[in-house]
């Protein structure tokens, strides 16, 4: 078997189509299907089924599979490491996060980290879709659902606690709930798309539409929209306790969900993927109190700045 066939067959699995594996390799559709075809041919099987949803390995093409992401592992770690190691070459690593996260926890320390490891360049792509790994659009994603896909690897980073929160203003002008019912009655602030399968989010369950002021489609703006005194909203708390303006409401207690950091599994012992992994894994560490809400606003600390917001 001739390796770049199998690299052809890695892009079809991955893909699940010859239009996703001809992206991902620069070439036409037609091309991808005629290296399937032939290895098919020199072989004596067939390596795929195809299906109303696309492409789907038989049997024999699994055992195929299973080998040639063995061969990528190995060769993807001995390239990335030869070039790590002979300093000739950088190597690029892109991570895929949350605006918010990017902005607040991996720029402020970016600097720190290319002083210590020149040879890689690190590629943010701050964005809250899911992006596809296995067609390289990342090669590090920091998710909240451990991967349950052979082809990707996930390391468990931390925690990330998330909260109901509104402004000062908005507060003292209209009061601050006592209980979801009461919660349930104020004007909210959501995301373009619902997120009910985030801990946090169980605080507005049987909220309306008609309750919500504004949708957008990130944490930044979903923050900058409660400072602005347009509702309540659930935010991580790292972001809503960072704001002065902001106020963690006190019946919705911090709902914890734990964080990953996840990359395709023939990447995850290349030194490059691993550098970037465990200095993510370090900064959630290093700023985990911040993370899980218990670094500013806690008991009493809460209750006197919703008291004072109230008073106002």
């Amino acid at each position: 078997m001739d390796w770049n066939d199998l690299r052809f067959v890695l892009a079809v699995q991955r893909g699940a189509s010859l239009t996703a594996a001809a992206r991902v390799m620069g070439v036409d559709k037609a091309t991808v299907g005629r290296r399937i075809g032939a290895l098919e041919g020199s072989l004596g099987i067939r390596l795929f089924e195809r299906r109303a949803k696309g492409l789907a390995l038989t049997a024999r093409g699994s055992r195929v599979v299973a080998a040639a992401e063995r061969m990528s592992t190995e060769v993807a770690a001995l390239t990335a490491d030869l070039a790590h190691e002979t300093g000739l070459t950088r190597v690029t690593v892109r991570i895929t996060a949350p605006q918010w996260f990017a902005c607040g926890l991996i720029i402020p320390s970016l600097a720190q980290f290319q002083r210590q490891f020149p040879s890689i360049e690190v590629i943010l792509v701050e964005s809250s879709a899911m992006l596809n790994l296995a067609q390289r659009d990342a090669e590090v994603a920091i998710r909240n659902v451990k991967p349950s896909q052979l082809s990707m690897s996930g390391r468990k980073a931390g925690e990330l606690a998330s909260a109901l929160y509104g402004s000062r203003a908005y507060l003292s002008r209209v009061g601050v709930p006592a209980d979801r019912a009461q919660a349930l009655q104020h004007r909210l602030v959501a995301y373009e798309r619902t997120l009910t399968f985030l801990p946090g989010f169980a605080w507005l369950t049987g909220a309306t539409e008609r309750s919500v002021a504004l949708r957008v489609s990130d944490t930044l703006s979903l923050a900058a929209a409660v400072r602005a005194g347009l509702g309540l909203a659930v935010l991580p708390c790292f972001v809503g306790d960072a704001d002065a303006e902001l106020v963690r409401i006190p019946f919705a207690s911090a709902e914890v969900e734990t964080i990953w950091l996840v990359t395709p599994t023939e990447l995850r012992k290349t030194r490059a993927v691993r550098t970037v992994m465990d200095w993510l894994a370090d900064l959630f560490r290093a700023r985990q109190n911040e993370l899980v809400g218990r670094a500013r606003f806690t008991g009493d600390a809460v209750q006197g700045k919703v008291r004072n917001a109230a008073r106002r």
